[in-house]
């Protein structure tokens, strides 16, 4: 095959009867990242349900050893689970997560989506390069048992691309989901306001998963409704993954 038909084949299906799986969800799959600048190390593992009353059967579930390190820069032992559901039409997407913001305070988020866009993490196999909204209305509670409270609605943008990526575990073509999720009310021309959205860039490669984490920027606590003025966090390095 010549060099430029397998680059076509492998950025859009595969070539044969195997479609690429962008996001391997065996669970006990694990892998670290590696902070740019700092060396930090991020662990990730795929496991099953962290808690009964959130049953998504494959769960990311992201912890660190140094306080620098992503996630929740900054704080030691924070982690953070997203638990994921395959749809019909194979994409996937996040119902929830659970937060260690402050060990050991858990505060738990459950995503009512609205649509299939909401909270996209891959998108289904040959999904075109673009732009794919959703909305979601979140719920959350703080301490170990689930009782729902109405927090905020929100917008997430999944800006899909394909690129290449360049990491110590895999150097090749890739899946971008460039990820703003923003809380309401917000218009999409504010969809670049470091105080409305956080804003990160997942980078995936095929058959192998998540490889790079970019953060453009994080959420604040007072957002959408910051005083003019407020100052945006720092933006932590990038992270990639290195086995």
């Amino acid at each position: 095959m010549k060099p430029l038909l397998a680059m076509l084949c492998l950025l859009l299906s595969g070539c044969g009867n195997t479609p690429i799986t962008y996001f391997p969800s065996k669970i006990g799959q694990k892998w670290d990242m590696v902070a740019d600048e700092t060396g930090d190390i991020t662990h990730f593992e795929i496991v099953p349900p962290p808690t009964s009353d959130h049953a998504d059967s494959v769960n990311i579930h992201i912890t660190k050893t140094q306080a620098r390190a992503y996630w929740q820069n900054g704080t030691p032992g924070a982690e953070l689970w997203w638990g994921m559901r395959q749809l019909s039409d194979r994409r996937w997407v996040a119902d929830y997560s659970i937060a260690n913001f402050d060990p050991p305070n858990l505060m738990r988020f459950d995503y009512l989506h609205f649509d299939s866009n909401s909270y996209m993490v891959v998108p289904p196999p040959n999904a075109p390069a673009g732009d794919y909204y959703g909305y979601s209305q979140d719920t959350w509670c703080a301490g170990n048992s689930y009782c729902p409270t109405s927090w905020v609605k929100v917008m997430w943008l999944s800006r899909i691309s394909y690129p290449t990526v360049d990491t110590p575990a895999y150097k090749g073509p890739a899946l971008l989901n460039e990820e703003y999720e923003c809380a309401q009310p917000i218009d999409l021309s504010e969809i670049n306001n470091q105080l409305k959205c956080a804003h990160e860039l997942w980078y995936f490669a095929p058959d192998i998963g998540l490889v790079e984490i970019a953060p453009k920027w994080e959420a604040v606590p007072c957002d959408p409704n910051c005083p003019p003025g407020t100052p945006p966090p720092p933006i932590p390095p990038a992270i990639r993954r290195i086995n």
